[in-house]
């Protein structure tokens, strides 16, 4: 019995040398199966393009899922017999827990690490193919806030030179009053170009006057105009719409001085020199007689204050018998002075009219209009 057990424990030991070799056999066996898997069945690792769809689109998922355990995908192994190989060598021999862990096959990647979904990180589609999805291993950084943006100072301007302080108007003549002031406005820029020192303003306002408030107020506008400047000579042509419109009685007369003499006062408080032009003849016989009237309500008024000089034209368009004239002869040539309805100027009678104005105000303000 004692032969009979000896050779028992032969046997036993031959056996699992067998075993090993045999166990040996088939994980070389098993080795080049798996080395020579198809490269196209190794991308299971890699997230297909449907994966990154939706991120793509806008879509917020909570996080992207992790590959599937290898056992459980689709491919078959090519590890026929390790699913009984590694039971029975882990009852016989004592495997270390490294080792249990069942090797990948070659050329399959590790499962991908949960990345969490950042909204910042989403892209707009595009036609190329996604790149294969990367751990964050850092935290998203919060986004730091753009500064407002804020206009850029502007440019300091340079001081003005001596001689462009020399060349710069010194003089301002201010011409305000009804569409003959509009008219006396254009030709005295005109004249007054060679004044290098002189600013004409022009503020006239068709259609206006002393008796219409309502619609255009010239006492309001007077003390506007004046509030930030103070100009050497104001010229003032108005009345003619006044004498149209009015009764030219002496009431109205003398209402109508009333109202000249308040709007030559907001002058006289701002120490302005005011210069009040006539009105012309006119060809209507009642509007003439109107304007004789408005005339002498306004030389009164003009002539009361401490600060008005009164400017007569009316001899510069009546003929020798003192009656409206249409046309004149200047230098040796017969010139057409009034419009067609027998109110306004033309340019040639704006001109005329123009000179004598300045012939009135030129001496105080020391003009020189030498070219």
């Amino acid at each position: 019995m004692h032969a009979r057990l000896r050779l028992s424990r032969i046997t036993i030991l031959a056996a699992v040398v067998g075993l090993a070799l045999v166990i040996g056999c088939m994980r070389a066996i098993n080795q080049p199966v798996r080395q020579a898997e198809p490269a196209g069945q190794s991308t299971a690792a890699t997230p297909p393009a449907a994966d990154a769809a939706p991120e793509a689109s806008g879509g917020a998922p909570e996080s992207v899922p992790s590959l599937p355990p290898a056992a459980e995908t689709a491919e078959p192994d090519g590890a026929t017999f390790s699913h009984m190989v590694e039971p029975l060598t882990a009852r016989l021999f004592t495997i270390p827990g490294d080792a249990r862990t069942p090797a990948l096959p070659a050329g399959r990647a590790e499962p991908a690490p949960t990345i969490a979904h950042r909204p910042e990180a989403a892209s707009p589609p595009s036609d190329t193919a996604p790149p294969a999805r990367v751990a964050v291993l850092t935290p998203a950084q919060p986004a730091v806030p753009k500064p407002p943006l804020t206009e850029a100072p502007a440019a300091p301007t340079a001081p003005a030179t001596a001689g462009e302080e020399a060349k710069a108007p010194t003089k301002t003549v201010l011409v305000v009053g009804d569409s003959f002031a509009v008219g006396i406005g254009m030709t005295l820029a005109e004249t007054l170009k060679p004044a290098k020192d002189v600013r004409l303003d022009q503020k006239g306002k068709t259609s206006s006057g002393l008796d219409n408030a309502k619609f255009h107020d010239w006492g309001k506008t007077l003390e506007g105009l004046l509030q930030g400047t103070r100009p050497a000579a104001l010229v003032v042509m108005v009345g003619g719409n006044d004498a149209n419109n009015g009764p030219g009685t002496e009431v109205w007369a003398e209402s109508y001085r009333h109202k000249a003499a308040d709007f030559l006062g907001i002058a006289a408080k701002k120490g302005v020199q005011a210069y009040w032009v006539a009105l012309p003849p006119m060809r209507d016989e009642g509007l003439n007689a109107r304007v004789k009237t408005a005339n002498a309500a306004m030389r009164a008024a003009c002539e009361s204050g401490g600060n008005c000089r009164f400017i007569d034209a009316w001899d510069l368009f009546t003929d020798e018998k003192g009656r409206f004239a249409d046309e004149k002869t200047i230098d040796g040539k017969v010139v057409r002075l009034r419009a067609k309805d027998g109110v306004h100027f033309t340019m040639a009678g704006y001109r005329l009219l123009s000179d004598r104005i300045l012939a009135g105000f030129a001496p105080n303000l020391e003009l020189s209009l030498k070219k």
